[in-house]
C-alpha cells in the first residue's frame, strides 16, 4: 500500500532511532509497527500531543502550574485527565486525543461524556473543558461536544499558522 512521503520519512527517522520496527502485516499491503518499549508506544500514540499542548499553555500562562495525567476519583469511577490547571478560580480540563473519531467505536465517542462529567464533578459549575483532537471530529461528535459546553480545538487548528495558542487564549478568556 502507498505510504505518503512525509509518513515514510517519519517512519525512517523512528526506525533509525530504534524506536520502532516496521513489519509487514499478515494483511497484504499493510504494515504494522513494533515499538521498542511501552514508553515509546505511549509517546507516539498521543503523549506527544499532551506535551505540545502543555508547552503552548506554559507560553500563555507561565506562572500557572499545569498537571498532566492527574487522576480524578469518585465513588464509582476513576479517570486520568490529560491536562488540568487552575486559573482565576476556575478549573480547566483538557483531553488531548490523536484518535480517529470517525470510527464508530463507542469508546471513542464516550470521550464527550467523560470530559463533561469529569469536568463538572471535579471542577464544579465554573469549570471549563476542552477537547483537543489531532484529527478533525465528525460533525455529529462536534455538535455533541458543543452542546455539552466543551470547547473543541481540532485538526488544522493545531497547525502553527492557525495558532494553537490563539485558540487556547480564546478558550481561557
Amino acid at each position: 500500500k502507498f505510504i505518503p512521503e512525509k509518513l515514510n520519512s517519519l517512519l525512517d527517522v523512528l526506525t533509525d532511532f530504534g524506536w520502532v520496527e516496521v513489519k509487514k502485516a499478515q494483511n497484504e499491503g499493510h504494515l504494522s509497527l513494533a515499538y521498542r518499549d511501552e514508553d515509546i508506544r505511549r509517546f507516539l500514540n498521543g503523549i506527544w500531543l499532551e506535551l505540545y499542548v502543555e508547552k503552548q499553555l506554559k507560553a500563555i500562562l507561565p506562572s500557572v502550574r499545569i498537571y498532566r495525567g492527574l487522576k480524578a476519583e469518585a465513588q464509582r469511577y476513576s479517570n486520568e485527565l490529560d491536562l488540568v490547571f487552575f486559573y482565576e478560580n476556575k478549573v480547566y480540563v483538557i483531553e488531548a486525543k490523536t484518535l480517529d473519531f470517525s470510527d464508530s467505536d463507542n469508546s471513542r465517542q464516550d470521550i464527550i461524556h467523560k470530559l463533561k462529567s469529569v469536568t463538572s464533578n471535579f471542577g464544579g459549575l465554573n469549570a471549563r473543558s476542552c477537547l483537543i483532537s489531532f484529527q478533525k471530529l465528525p460533525p455529529y461528535l462536534l455538535d455533541r461536544a458543543v452542546d455539552a459546553g466543551i470547547f473543541v480545538i481540532q485538526g488544522n487548528d493545531l497547525r502553527p499558522e492557525t495558532s494553537l495558542q490563539g485558540k487556547l487564549k480564546q478558550w481561557i478568556q
